[in-house]
């Protein structure tokens, strides 16, 4: 009974996740990300407030179970150790350390990204490695289509805007953004665009081009390849064109239409 008792005690001293009392760190147990794309796993820390950081706290954050005087970790935040080269500019702590935040952004993540992370900080008396907690990061295959926006139905004759949007809102390395298909060349114009909305930079494509009826369900393909990983996805859409003529000759029947007599 004493055993138990005392076997109590020690885990509701370590807390519910194995934390001790006064050295917490909240941050997801898992974080799933397509392999290319990026994620932020966020991040915030306490710790006994004995202890005050200084000015220049150092943060890192290490993979799996290495020891950290020996360890090379994969982001740094005003540290004074090197970070891992495979690593390097793709693991970045965003958080501001000096106000107990530490969350990790990742960019191209790549198969081997896969696995569990712990945050350490590291300040004059304040020397704590928060293993206890560890997030999983689960690198998956890339999965998600481009977002292709294309009219319904198109005539023929009349020039169109075709936009295709790469997946994912990352800084990483730019995607590759190419059309494959068979349509008449004629006046097209590929336009990348790159835009920076709320911190989130979006890639994507325009394609200016005018249909014409020998085009009528040939199919148009949006690739968007990641060369930090060499992984791509795509998305197909057949063309659905009417010619002038179908369209004028509606517009007709329409103008000729009796107008519905009032009612009085």
């Amino acid at each position: 009974m004493v055993a138990v008792q005392a076997l109590l005690v020690l885990l509701s001293w370590k807390g519910l996740l194995g934390q001790y009392p006064g050295y917490e760190i909240n941050v997801p147990r898992q974080v799933k990300v397509q392999e290319g794309l990026c994620v932020i796993i966020p991040c915030n820390f306490s710790y006994l407030k004995t202890h005050k950081l200084s000015n220049y706290p150092s943060g890192y954050w290490f993979k799996g179970n290495v020891d950290p005087r020996s360890g090379v970790p994969v982001a740094s935040y005003i540290g004074r150790k090197k970070t891992m080269k495979e690593t390097m500019d793709r693991f970045k702590i965003v958080g501001d350390v000096r106000r107990d935040e530490c969350s990790l952004s990742i960019q191209d993540a790549r198969k081997h990204d896969t696995g569990k992370y712990y945050f350490r900080i590291d300040s004059g008396d304040l020397q704590f490695n928060y293993k206890d907690t560890q997030p999983f990061l689960d690198v998956q295959d890339l999965s998600e289509q481009p977002e292709f926006l294309l009219p319904a139905v198109l005539t023929a004759g009349t020039p169109v805007n075709v936009t295709c949007t790469a997946p994912g809102r990352c800084a990483g390395t730019d995607p590759v953004i190419t059309w494959e298909g068979n349509i008449q060349p004629l006046n097209s114009v590929l336009e990348n665009v790159l835009e920076n909305a709320n911190g989130d930079i979006i890639h994507s494509s325009r394609l200016t081009f005018t249909p014409s009826s020998v085009d009528q369900e040939k199919s148009l393909t949006c690739v968007v390849r990641y060369p930090a990983v060499n992984a791509s996805t795509q998305k197909m859409n057949l063309l659905n064109i009417e010619s002038s003529d179908q369209v004028t000759y509606l517009l007709s029947n329409c103008t000729a239409l009796s107008p519905v007599p009032e009612v009085h």
